[in-house]
């Protein structure tokens, strides 16, 4: 049983008791789960899910308890609605592909993690997987294949191989274009489905964490033409009627000369 810090507890328990529809029923989730306390972890789960179902984290928390308690399914469910509002939420990926694992569902699961390499390209546990997943063949699946279920979501909370996105900003010039491709490559992907809709709210996010940089602003001009495509088609101004006028004037003045010259033939 996991050592939990019993202020911790207490503090969270006391915001859901005077706010019930708090997001911190997510992380005292967590915490129960790792006490053990199975049921009560559930019934704040399905109560904050309930309450908050466009929290992505939150039912992350509740397939990572599904999971424990081997019902896979109803976490795949979860772990699909999660990244239907949170496609980046690499911890989601993670233990989506874990999830289909246990499915015995090696493709599935082998796409999981190359979308966790996607979101991360140095996360070693994501590597190991599919390189493993990718040297079998279709009758090598067997019992062993399954034995990377190991590769859990919980050591992946304090693992050195997914960094705080605070410390990568920080870090020098190298560590923060990558994390900017990160989200460059993101959006991008979105935009070549032409899910115009989840490529803004990706990009709404990279503003707040990069600010207002000439590489978004190009790609939020190519999403609004999509998402608004009538809205482009800009009124013709009195400019552009002047210059209309002039065009005329310059046929009309043509029209004459030739009119002139075939009379004088």
């Amino acid at each position: 049983m996991a050592l939990i810090n019993s202020d911790f507890i207490e503090k969270y328990q006391l915001i859901l008791e005077q706010q019930p529809h708090s997001k911190v029923f997510a992380p005292l989730a967590e915490a129960y789960r790792k006490m053990g306390l199975f049921r009560q972890a559930k019934e704040i789960c399905e109560r904050g899910v309930k309450a908050n179902p466009d929290f992505a984290s939150g039912r992350v928390a509740y397939a990572h308890l599904l999971v424990e308690q081997e019902n896979y399914e109803s976490a795949l469910s979860q772990l699909k609605e999660a990244l239907s509002l949170a496609p980046e939420n690499i911890l989601a990926h993670n233990l989506l592909a874990e999830t289909y694992l246990h499915l015995k569902r090696p493709k599935d699961a082998l796409k999981s993690y190359k979308m966790v390499l996607f979101l991360n390209p140095q996360h070693l546990k994501a590597q190991k997987a599919v390189q493993k997943l990718e040297s079998l063949t279709a009758d090598e699946y067997d019992d062993d294949l399954f034995a990377l279920k190991k590769l859990s979501f919980s050591t992946l909370e304090d693992s050195p191989d997914e960094p705080n996105i605070e410390e990568i900003k920080s870090r020098p010039s190298e560590a923060n274009q990558i994390f900017r491709d990160r989200h460059f490559s993101l959006i991008d992907a979105f935009i070549a489905r032409s899910d115009f809709k989840k490529a803004q709210s990706c990009l709404k996010r990279a503003v707040q964490e990069l600010g207002e940089l000439p590489e978004l602003i190009k790609r939020q001009k190519l999403i609004n033409r999509n998402l608004h495509p009538t809205a482009n088609r800009s009124a013709p101004t009195e400019e552009g009627f002047s210059n209309k006028k002039k065009k005329i004037k310059k046929l009309e003045h043509l029209l004459k000369n030739i009119s002139f010259n075939e009379k004088i033939e």
